[in-house]
């Protein structure tokens, strides 16, 4: 039987504590007091039902005292009739209410979801999961830029080991053509300042008079051959 003990349904496992705790009292053995031992002590450590292991704690502790006059009144004492109001309930609430025997439900006749709201309701349930695939997504982008910044950081890394070949081929010609491009395509700057030093040359020798500066200039010239001989 102490075998079985935390196989049974709460309700079995209650009726059996009850049963054997009666039994040691009215004809106690060697047996009797060796299985009692066993089943309180599966029934306070490995018993996860709240009822049956309160109920042992209580028995444990009454059994504990010396007084057997006192265990007896107390186990023993017959229990008033009360009237019943199962026949009131259906069977299924009826079995929703045994279960929920150590709860308000009993009290209400009621089951506990009946008058206990969720701390959490359906929607909220889904804007959270929402919520973390959001999470998630903004993780896996993070994870990507920092994938693309160590790939560029191992190229500049790179760059180094490019840089000591180049080095061995300065002095070819080809090296110099490639070297003066790349210069142009990494200072663009400097490019275009050259070819404005190349346009303010060959304009430099061109006149920035204008065709009327130039007829304002000869204006005077000719009233002065006009009036030359005066």
């Amino acid at each position: 039987m102490s075998e079985q003990f935390g196989e049974m349904d709460p309700l079995a496992q209650s009726a059996a504590l009850t049963c054997i705790v009666k039994v040691n009292l009215t004809k106690s053995s060697a047996n009797t007091r060796q299985l009692l031992q066993k089943i309180l002590n599966k029934a306070t450590n490995e018993i996860e039902n709240a009822d049956v292991r309160d109920q042992a704690y209580i028995y444990w502790r009454v059994l504990s005292t010396d007084d057997k006059a006192l265990q007896k009144k107390i186990i023993m004492r017959k229990l008033p009739t009360l009237e019943t109001t199962i026949e009131t309930f259906s069977p299924g609430l009826l079995d929703q209410l045994i279960n929920e025997i150590s709860n308000l439900g009993s009290v209400f006749y009621k089951p506990s979801s009946a008058f206990i709201k969720p701390k959490y309701s359906d929607s909220a349930f889904v804007n959270k999961k929402k919520l973390q695939s959001r999470k998630l997504e903004e993780l896996q982008q993070m994870a990507k830029t920092e994938i693309v910044q160590n790939a560029a950081r191992a190229e500049n890394l790179l760059d180094f080991e490019d840089s000591d070949i180049e080095n061995e081929d300065e002095g070819t010609p080809e090296f110099q053509d490639a070297e003066t491009k790349e210069d142009d395509v990494k200072n663009p700057t400097a490019n275009a300042n050259q070819i404005l030093d190349e346009l303010s040359d060959l304009f430099a020798g061109m006149s920035t008079q204008t065709p009327a500066q130039k007829a304002g200039n000869k204006g005077p010239q000719k009233n002065n051959d006009i009036l030359g001989p005066f």
